[in-house]
């Protein structure tokens, strides 16, 4: 989507530098201590970035370099921006949204928490009647993208965040994922991690539409990568994916085999149901690294055969994709532990 190096995506806010940190003006605020990344960032919360050219490793979500690609005309009502709040007036609050011409305006009726100057706010384009002053809420699941911009759509009109529908292709070609259609010859991709879990057992049953998040755009890339998942979906609730149903690093379960992949030894289940009965809508997943006497292991789907249950370990979180890493290693196991619990405040 942005061309050569550059690359944009969004996902889960869980570490920040300050090389990509969201203004000048925010990174003035946090010099004088009026601002602090905990009260801008929290766990869970979804923050569009962009890769720099020439340097895979270096981020930024600064509105002007995120959208440096996007004109006004392009800001159409369902498109997903990050902005910057630059002052909080009587009505709402005002944001940089990366064009000089046009700034961005969150009434308070919009906003889904207080905000405060400096502070990024992920939001959704509402319709405006000034091409100046673009209207915006914070509900950004609440719709989608507006219908005429789908008939017209071009893999560089979207951005990370903007929700679509979807119409997955009847037959599936892979295992790995669904295959979708956004409008306008667009096509994207779903991987299986990234399907409600209610139909990552049998992919045929997706059904004829879906409502997926645009995760990552590259331009040399004829598909965009999304998520159908109802907890990345939902990017306003920072909730959804600040915890995994309480477990924490350390702990242990009884997990189900739901998939394996065998040419990268991984090896996926499903979690014990909740209290209520119902499927959870965090998965797990073991790499080879983790799994039992993996030096040994031959064919993976026959030392894991689907439906069979093994002792697991939590080692990790995969916030991105709503996620457990676990391992089924006998000395990882018996191992003592010192776990830590991400709180916000």
């Amino acid at each position: 989507l942005l061309g050569g190096y550059l690359r944009s995506s969004l996902l889960p806010a869980q570490h920040c530098r300050r090389d990509s940190l969201p203004c000048e003006k925010f990174t003035e605020l946090l010099k004088v201590e009026k601002i602090s990344l905990e009260s801008a960032f929290v766990v869970g919360q979804m923050v569009p970035f962009r890769v720099l050219p020439h340097n895979s490793q270096k981020l930024t979500c600064d509105p002007s370099k995120l959208y440096s690609h996007l004109s006004p005309n392009r800001i159409v009502p369902g498109l997903v921006l990050l902005g910057v709040v630059e002052s909080v007036e009587e009505k709402g609050a005002v944001l940089d949204i990366g064009m000089q011409s046009v700034q961005g305006f969150l009434p308070t009726g919009k906003q889904n928490k207080p905000v405060d100057v400096g502070h990024p706010i992920i939001v959704r384009v509402e319709p405006s009647k000034t091409s100046r002053v673009v209207a915006v809420t914070s509900y950004v699941e609440q719709d989608n993208l507006c219908l005429e911009a789908c008939e017209n759509l071009e893999l560089n009109h979207l951005t990370p965040g903007t929700i679509i529908d979807c119409e997955p292709d009847a037959e599936p070609s892979i295992t790995a994922g669904v295959y979708v259609a956004l409008g306008n010859g667009v096509r994207g991709f779903v991987a299986k991690s990234h399907l409600p879990p209610r139909v990552r057992g049998d992919i045929t049953k997706v059904g004829k539409a879906m409502r997926c998040v645009v995760m990552f755009c590259q331009q040399n890339s004829p598909l965009l990568v999304l998520s159908a998942h109802p907890d990345v979906v939902a990017i306003s609730k920072t909730e959804k994916r600040s915890s995994f149903l309480g477990y924490s690093i350390g702990d242990r379960l009884k997990c189900k085999v739901i998939d394996t992949v065998p040419s990268t030894f991984l090896v996926c289940f499903s979690l014990p149901t909740t209290e209520d009965g119902k499927t959870p809508l965090v998965s797990a997943i073991s790499y080879k690294k983790y799994l039992n006497n993996h030096e040994e292991i031959g064919e993976v789907e026959s030392t894991y055969p689907i439906g069979s249950e093994h002792m697991c370990r939590v080692m990790n979180f995969r916030y991105a994709d709503r996620c457990i890493v676990v391992t089924t290693r006998k000395d990882l196991l018996k191992q003592k532990f010192v776990s830590y619990k991400v709180r916000n405040e």
